[in-house]
């Protein structure tokens, strides 16, 4: 998805048009904003057929997602103004003042196995597994354009998990 949205209130409400801006005198502020959401997910499951003393679910999950979001927010005729009172001595020569670019990836891997005795027919024990392997990337990348052509600042991080989790119920139907 994408859209682009007028800000001039919301700067104008932070006091941004005469603090940062100079009180540029026709301020006009918009964001360009992306989004993006793939994946591809899958699980494949054997279930026994009900009706006897034991049932039964094994299985495998995957999930491969990808998630992206960008801003580019735009001060048009900043640059212009800013060379009128100055000169081009303070200017990076864009009129770009908010660059935000996040790039995740998340994997989820999964093996699973469920075994339901039903002892009576009002008392069942279920006894199960699930073991799950997952990663997690985060890249960021945020900048200043406006102020600082050279100032952007990138974060990258990445967060792995794995283990089993257990199961046990007893269920006693009343």
């Amino acid at each position: 998805g994408e859209s682009v949205s007028e800000n001039t209130g919301f700067y104008a409400q932070l006091g941004w048009i005469s603090g940062y801006y100079y009180d540029l005198p026709r301020p006009m502020a918009s964001a360009v904003r992306e989004y993006e959401d793939k994946a591809f997910v899958q699980e494949l499951r054997l279930v026994s057929n009900a009706g006897g003393a034991i049932d039964y679910v094994a299985g495998l999950y995957y999930m491969d997602q990808d998630l992206g979001s960008v801003q580019n927010s735009y001060l048009p005729g900043f640059t212009d103004y800013t060379i009128a009172l100055w000169g081009d001595q303070f200017t990076t020569g864009t009129d770009q003042d908010w660059a935000y670019d996040r790039n995740e990836t998340f994997k989820d891997r999964a093996a699973f196995g469920e075994l339901t005795w039903h002892m009576s027919d009002v008392l069942h024990l279920t006894l199960g597994a699930r073991y799950f392997d997952n990663q997690f990337e985060n890249n960021t990348f945020i900048a200043l354009p406006m102020y600082d052509a050279d100032n952007g600042r990138a974060s990258d991080f990445s967060f792995d998990d794995s283990g089993t989790l257990f199961k046990v119920n007893l269920a006693w139907d009343i």
